[in-house]
């Protein structure tokens, strides 16, 4: 029997769920490049319904024996009103389960503003979002997972069974198996929020980028301080625009007046403050935003690069001089660049680091560049070189296949434990990816 036959045989003959290679426009409708920079060209994407149907991707590692398994299919949901545990499909996407969660008790889970992005790569990776100071990312609300193993096997893995595997889930799965479905411990939703953004503007590329120093400063010291609430979300983002700073606060209208932000980081040219009595409200405003983004988003070639930034490592005042003077001096070729500043911190950090896989959880902020391959080295130079003697780590959900120690940067001192259970769990290495 043919490698086709033996694939279309897994799924029961249904040929609507496998896409060959030499099938017409197979890049752009299943393969659905993202960054040129990293192309993918598997010999079959497949689009299973069950669990049962995962197709077992063995094979060499040649492009003709890589097999894609699209997960879009499984959408299941399931909400246990009594215990607030919800299980979930794997293909589901952010802004789907937001839907489900509200519409059964009103729930909410801790995860990042992305909505399109699947549950089964975000929560396995961090999860990281507004929510992540005051609940911890959306990793730790993992209480247990189905999984596909490489000899077919179909378990679950949760702190009663398969106990490594589930230690692994939460920061490396995609190493271990394919994840079919998660149940999650949720919240009651909150009942009151802020949305703000502060712009503090170039003016159309006439002011200079050294001009804006206060507020990026101001940013670094205030969420660096002990006590900055982790009801506080935040992100600092440069970008062609100048310095934006947007976040979320998790309470009263007159609880968030009493952070005074303006005070503290300067009164910006545009500055929006909106309240929300509906969690399902904030959530339609994030997807209408990422809904934009993404419509608006072309096929290109770029570089991602990202660094963790622990609280007794903070970037000094004369280092985010030399980055502001970079900005100015240097061209990046392309306006379509950004660097964002993720505040983490609070709960996540809470948890032992040697709790679960993922391996950066002194984590203060995370540093995310997004922008063509020189200009974005000569960048991140500048953060390590503010922090001498230290290496930094980086987040395993934005991919870097240039680091030469990308594992030890990703998983730390986990990363020893990780490399003994993939000889136990996968020793035939049929899970891979660039990453690790």
């Amino acid at each position: 029997m043919s490698l086709m036959a033996c694939l279309l045989a897994a799924v029961g003959g249904q040929s609507s769920l496998m896409a060959f290679a030499e099938s017409p426009d197979f890049t752009i409708v299943n393969v659905k490049p993202y960054n040129l920079a990293q192309p993918a060209k598997p010999y079959v994407v497949a689009y299973p319904q069950t669990a049962e149907q995962v197709v077992n991707p063995t094979g060499g590692g040649q492009e003709k024996d890589t097999i894609t398994v699209d997960l879009s299919n499984l959408k299941d949901f399931t909400m246990d009103e009594k215990t607030g545990i919800a299980k979930v499909g794997a293909g589901t996407v952010l802004g789907e389960l937001a839907d489900k969660l509200f519409q059964t008790g009103n729930r909410a889970l801790s995860y990042g503003r992305c909505t399109h992005i699947d549950v089964g790569g975000h929560a396995t990776v961090g999860g990281f979002g507004y929510q992540s100071r005051m609940w911890s990312p959306m990793l730790d609300h993992v209480v247990s997972a189905e999984v596909v193993r490489t000899d077919g096997s179909i378990v679950t893995a949760c702190d009663t069974s398969n106990q490594d595997l589930y230690w692994a889930i939460k920061g490396a799965a995609s190493s271990f198996g394919i994840f079919t479905q998660f149940s999650f411990n949720t919240h009651p939703a909150p009942t009151e929020m802020i949305a703000f953004t502060h712009i503090y503007s170039r003016v159309g590329g006439m002011k200079p980028f050294p001009s804006l120093a206060k507020p990026f400063k101001a940013w670094q010291a205030y969420v660096a301080k002990p006590d900055t609430p982790r009801t506080l979300g935040t992100d600092l983002i440069l970008s062609p625009a100048g310095v934006v700073m947007v976040g979320a606060f998790f309470g009263s209208q007159a609880d968030f007046g009493a952070l005074n932000l303006t005070g503290v980081f300067g009164y910006p040219d545009v500055k929006t403050v909106v309240p929300f009595t509906s969690w399902r409200d904030l959530q339609t405003k994030w997807a209408a935003k990422a809904s934009a983004q993404s419509n608006n988003q072309l096929v290109v070639t770029f570089t991602a690069k990202s660094l963790a930034i622990p609280a007794d490592a903070l970037i000094h005042d004369t280092a985010l001089d030399a980055v502001l003077k970079y900005l100015d001096d240097t061209d990046p070729g392309t306006t379509a660049w950004a660097v964002t500043f993720d505040l983490e911190g609070g709960a996540t950090a809470d948890v032992p680091s040697d709790a679960t896989a993922s391996g950066t959880r002194d984590t203060l902020y995370y540093i995310q560049s997004y922008v063509t391959r020189t200009w974005i080295r000569g960048l991140n130079n500048l953060f390590e070189d503010a922090v001498p003697g230290r290496k930094l780590g980086a987040y395993p959900g934005n991919v870097d296949p240039e680091l030469q120690d990308g594992p030890e940067r990703y998983y730390g001192a986990n990363l020893p434990r990780l490399q003994t259970l993939k000889g136990v769990l996968d020793p035939g290495n049929v899970f891979r990816i660039r990453r690790v």
